[in-house]
């Protein structure tokens, strides 16, 4: 998590990072709160179902941040002729 935070706010612009880092506070905070009671249902009756969504979704996750999130490379930061 800390280093989806870093990426998160380090590559936004100072203008809009106040909004994007609400909008992702509060889209983990709902994940937290909803996650656990919402995975304990699904396991109750559709263990493997849930396995497999999970895995999906994970998955789905992963190549949106893979696709959307770009930095820099640390030379380019610290080169000062940028």
């Amino acid at each position: 998590m800390p280093t989806l935070d870093a990426l998160i706010t380090e590559n936004i612009e100072k203008e809009e990072r106040g909004t994007i880092s609400s909008f992702y506070s509060s889209a983990r905070f709902i994940g937290v709160a909803l996650g656990p009671p919402l995975m304990s249902i699904l396991m109750k009756n559709y263990l493997n179902i849930s396995y497999i969504g999970s895995g999906i979704i994970g998955l789905i996750i992963m190549l949106i941040v893979i696709k959307c999130i770009h930095t820099e490379s640390g030379q380019e930061k610290m080169s000062p002729h940028n």
